[in-house]
């Protein structure tokens, strides 16, 4: 793998052998055949809800955040600073693992689109880190290296990244069958990453904002963004994992038939689970947090994991959870289509985005495309 040349036309690949991972790819990017249409409607979705966090302003949010309690600022910061170190993990990922694996141009354009969106998250973090802490941003950052509740949050995601990163750079070798369980095993990761391990951050940051008077909008506006793009996320990989699953001709189907897929999505999913309850605890031990409890998070973290359990094909691994009311809040409150447009202080932003059902299939591609379509700037 290591002496793959990054686009190489003496090596000739019909439309007809294209694989998602191993297969032969020459680099040469085309775009007039799609083998997996899903791929076409998610990557070109991404790219329509482009946005940037310079069309934010943090002007009240700045002034707001100097009344606030100094445990609810301390909370707000390690909650910064968390995000900002997955994102990175996840774009630096993407970036030069995933669009190196993928042996198909259309999976590459998927990962480098989600991987820029990433970036934009990092961006993010930081544009409201240096708007908030205008005078010691530096000190903020320089922070992680003493928080280790931080430092180690993502060792198991970085470790299945690194799986791959160096057998992709021949400094390990792997059977055949080896390489694909770590090339699954990396999807489920960054899958329940994406999808349960940015939760509790996101719903801490609703919470103080709608408990504390609309104090910090512009960061609030943010992070539904953030929120609005990791869901998608969301169906990008759950999408690759059940073509995978589906498609024999890509050479992964095994693992699913099996046990070996079910146990290592459930052993992933109770750690990341445990990792976050354990995180929510963390964070309430500078004090309290207005109507968030170990236990209202706990249940919280066990309703999305059985959802996303469910995205992939996977029974339910926490039982008898009911839908309580923190988690109809938190989806009407992150829900950006349905958000009010108060402009107090805060500069509204145009989003493009549309009103689709983020869990979808190959059989819905028609409807999503009708709905791309009409496909409209709504305003947050």
């Amino acid at each position: 793998m290591s002496n793959k040349k990054i686009v190489n036309l003496d090596l000739i690949v019909k439309p007809k052998d294209t694989k998602i991972f191993l297969g032969e790819y020459n680099g040469f990017q085309r775009y007039d055949i799609y083998h997996q249409p899903f791929a076409k409607v998610i990557e070109r979705s991404m790219r329509q809800a482009f946005w940037t966090p310079e069309e934010i302003s943090l002007i009240s949010d700045r002034e707001n955040f100097k009344e606030l309690p100094e445990h609810i600022k301390e909370i707000f910061i390690n909650n910064l600073l968390f995000q900002t170190f997955m994102d990175s993990v996840q774009n630096r990922g993407l970036d030069s693992v995933m669009s190196e694996l993928v042996t198909s141009s259309e999976w590459e354009a998927v990962f480098k689109s989600q991987g820029y969106f990433e970036l934009i998250h990092s961006l993010s973090y930081s544009h409201i880190i240096r708007e908030m802490f205008s005078a010691n941003a530096t000190d903020i950052f320089d922070r992680i290296y003493e928080l280790p509740k931080i430092k180690h949050r993502t060792d198991k995601e970085i470790a299945a990244y690194s799986d791959i990163k160096n057998w992709l750079n021949g400094k390990v070798q792997y059977s055949n069958e080896e390489v694909k369980e770590k090339i699954l095993t990396l999807l489920i990761h960054i899958f329940f990453l994406e999808g349960l391990k940015f939760y509790v951050s996101f719903l801490v940051t609703y919470v103080i904002n709608n408990s504390y008077s609309d104090a910090i909008p512009g960061v609030a506006k943010i992070i539904k963004l953030i929120n609005f793009d990791e869901d998608m996320h969301v169906s990008v990989v759950s999408g690759l994992i059940n073509i995978l699953k589906r498609d024999k001709n890509q050479g992964f189907s095994h693992l699913f038939d099996s046990k070996w897929f079910e146990e290592k999505s459930y052993a992933i999913v109770k750690e990341i689970v445990e990792d976050e309850i354990s995180w929510g605890e963390y964070l309430l031990s500078f004090g309290q947090i207005p109507s968030l409890t170990i236990e209202v998070l706990k249940t919280f973290m066990q309703y999305y994991a059985n959802d996303r359990l469910n995205r992939i094909g996977l029974e339910p691994l926490y039982k008898d959870i009911k839908r309580i009311d923190i988690i109809d809040w938190f989806d009407n409150y992150k829900d950006i289509n349905k958000d009010n447009t108060a402009q107090q202080e805060a500069t509204s932003l145009s989003y493009n985005i549309g009103s689709m059902e983020m869990d979808y299939q190959d059989k819905d591609l028609d409807k999503l495309l009708k709905e791309l379509l009409k496909r409209k700037a709504r305003k947050i």
